[in-house]
């Protein structure tokens, strides 16, 4: 993998992880939300019957799913934060750790930075280029 991918793969775990959440939310909203079956009324015959343990079964294994990618991002993020410790320029650092670590978008790192939007991309290409040379130093 080269730095670019890790850097893109770290931000798009975080969407991944918030995503993952939410359907494991709304699985266990779904199963609080069924109600119980009522036995007193006539069996209709024809249906497939939605069977909650089943439901339960999905719930859990999504949750496993859930946990495991966020562990998977922690794990990158360690790396990342490692890594960008290792870039000298601290403008490089910052644009880097709020980029990537804090998923933070550009309007929120100029207004952090206190940078036009231009300058703000000319120090993120370079901010990328001083990570990369890191990068490829780790990985050799």
């Amino acid at each position: 993998m080269i730095a670019r991918e890790f850097l893109e793969k770290l931000r798009s775990l975080d969407g991944h992880v918030r995503v993952l959440k939410l359907t494991y939310s709304q699985l266990k909203a779904d199963i609080k939300g069924l109600k119980a079956v009522d036995y007193s009324k006539d069996r209709i015959t024809g249906g497939k019957g939605s069977d909650i343990s089943d439901l339960i079964v999905r719930c859990e294994a999504k949750e496993e799913e859930v946990k495991e990618a966020i562990v998977e991002r922690l794990r990158m993020k360690a790396k990342a934060i490692e890594l960008i410790g290792n870039v000298d320029d601290q403008v490089s650092c910052s644009i880097l750790l709020l980029r990537y670590v804090n998923n933070r978008s550009w309007e929120v790192i100029r207004s952090y930075l206190h940078y036009a939007e231009s300058q703000t991309y000319y120090l993120h290409r370079k901010a990328v280029r001083e990570f990369t040379e890191v990068y490829n130093r780790s990985e050799s």
